[in-house]
């Protein structure tokens, strides 16, 4: 390990070491925590002269594949002084590194290093273990610095606010970071565990990363348009145990993007419905969200559910859907189903394999016959193309009356 002396700290500018005692065994958990295959990867926001950065380079970032990114505007190098700490910090880093280049220098401001980091993440996707916000002391740039860092965070990762309780200038006032941490911490309540309070804030990331948006230079199907997927279910209470399986199961094997389930109630306890919700588990509120849509009075899924697949083309606020029997059992990834092109077509459907040309009795003349547990609809086409709904557009209006999200 490098001495003391070979580095080039300023002496009176030592705002980092006291954070050692609980950086330290934080630290150690979170290295061990990684699989065995994955190198650590670092972001600071605000690197100075390179404390805190050596300290990384030295305890987290030790693998030749390890990654330590900083970021510093070092007054945009037109000063001396900027200048000065510039030199200082890759000097400090070359001698943490020992010679393996495992860092990266942004000379910039906050906002635009994050908004690279934030496109080049698409690919990448891996997003960073340890991310240090301490950029500035604004409350809305804290605010800003760290809502952008959060998307690159990954799921487990250690997110460390500094200057929490700082004394120089009033906790209320917008010069202070207290008011932007506090906002920060309000707004992403659910998605991290407090680890440390005290001078500094530090989390634990528990939600999976979300970068929320695309951009033209970089290919990638992922889900940061942040649309999201719609599933509709029609249960009553003889169904509710399967529509639990079915709702779960999907949930279960679609792990990435947010859910939005549509319970079209045919007669659901409340009592039931709270059970869908807990059949979703920790993602419930997080990445999915349940919708309990109520039928109008006449409707005749009241006594039989199986009408409600025609109820919900006009009830649901949707353009497409992805319709599931309430006994039907998810064993892989919706999305690619969700994605299908349906070449201009209103529904995409499976071709029903015990009953290829219909059952006996409906219909004299044989002809393709589908399954229809498992439906994919483009409701505007529905709407547009056939005339039959218009009956339902009064109670459609006020569909918001009957809809309860939870």
């Amino acid at each position: 390990m490098p001495e003391i002396d070979e580095y080039q700290f300023t002496s009176s500018q030592d705002w980092f070491s006291h954070n050692v005692a609980v950086w330290g065994p934080l630290l150690t958990q979170l290295k061990t925590s990684l699989p065995s295959d994955r190198a650590p990867r670092a972001l600071e926001i605000g690197s100075w002269e390179g404390r805190s950065a050596t300290y990384l380079l030295r305890t987290l970032c030790t693998a030749p594949s390890s990654l330590l990114v900083c970021v510093d505007h070092f007054d945009l190098m037109r000063t001396e002084a900027g200048k000065q700490r510039r030199a200082r910090l890759e000097h400090n880093l070359t001698v943490a590194s020992g010679g393996v280049p495992r860092y990266r220098v942004m000379e910039d401001f906050s906002v635009p290093a994050l908004m690279r980091l934030l496109e080049e993440e698409i690919e990448y996707s891996g997003g960073f273990d340890f991310v240090y916000v301490d950029g500035s002391h604004e409350a809305d740039d804290t605010f800003l610095d760290a809502e952008l860092a959060w998307r690159i965070t990954a799921q487990g990762g250690l997110f460390v606010f500094d200057d929490y309780g700082w004394e120089t200038e009033d906790p209320a006032s917008i010069h202070h970071p207290k008011r932007g941490i506090d906002g920060f911490l309000a707004l992403h309540d659910g998605q991290y565990e407090t680890v440390y309070r005290g001078y500094q804030v530090i989390l634990r990331r528990t939600a999976a990363p979300r970068i929320g948006f695309l951009s033209k230079s970089v290919s990638s199907t992922a889900n940061e348009l942040g649309y999201g997927m719609s599933v509709v279910l029609c249960v009553n209470e003889a169904y509710a145990i399967g529509a639990a399986v079915a709702i779960r199961s999907a949930v279960e094997c679609t792990p990435n993007g947010r859910i939005t389930v549509y319970v079209v109630d045919c007669g659901l306890a409340d009592a039931s419905y709270e059970r869908l919700q807990q059949a979703c588990g920790s993602q419930m509120g997080e990445r999915v969200t349940m919708v309990r849509t109520s039928l109008p009075s006449h409707s005749r899924a009241l006594e039989d559910p199986t009408w409600a697949k025609i109820d919900m083309f006009a009830l649901l606020p949707v353009e497409r859907v992805l319709y599931l029997d309430a006994d039907v059992l998810v064993r892989k990834n919706l999305s690619e189903l969700w994605s299908t092109d349906l070449q201009g077509r209103a529904l995409g459907a499976a071709r029903n394999i015990g009953h290829p040309l219909g059952h006996v009795g409906v219909w004299d003349e044989k002809r393709p016959y589908f399954n229809a547990g498992v439906m994919l609809l483009d409701l505007a086409r529905i709407r547009q193309r056939s005339t039959t709904w218009s009956h339902y557009s009064a109670s459609a209006s006020r569909r918001s009356s009957r809809t309860r999200t939870r």
